[in-house]
């Protein structure tokens, strides 16, 4: 296994603690501090690497009004990954991505 699908496993483990959030803010904010905690442990800088956009920032840039979390730098494709393993585990939201490196926090 290589360091990148190493570093991608544990990130999903990490987020799979998110699904007690009933509010897709809560769930967000929390794997914005997980996926910082990441960025650190590879010696990158998260103010500039990771990103997190409430609803109305989001509905801006992507045109979907839902929490939004990005890690652009991380490895690759974390955010399918992260979404088909956080899918149908909590009944108030679920999770889907919008260029594989990120989450978008949407209603069930």
């Amino acid at each position: 296994m290589t360091y990148i699908e190493m570093a991608q496993n544990s990130l999903v483990e990490d987020l799979a603690h998110i699904v007690k959030y009933d509010r897709k803010a809560d769930a967000a904010k929390a794997a914005y501090k997980i996926i910082c905690e990441h960025v650190r442990a590879a010696g990158q800088d998260p103010k500039w690497e990771v990103m997190i956009k409430n609803p109305e920032e989001t509905l801006e840039h992507i045109g979907s009004k839902n929490w939004w979390v990005c890690w652009e730098c991380g490895p690759t494709s974390w955010g399918v990954e992260a979404s088909m393993s956080l899918v149908m585990k909590n009944e108030h939201w679920h999770c889907e991505t919008y260029w594989g490196f990120d989450l978008i926090f949407c209603d069930t």
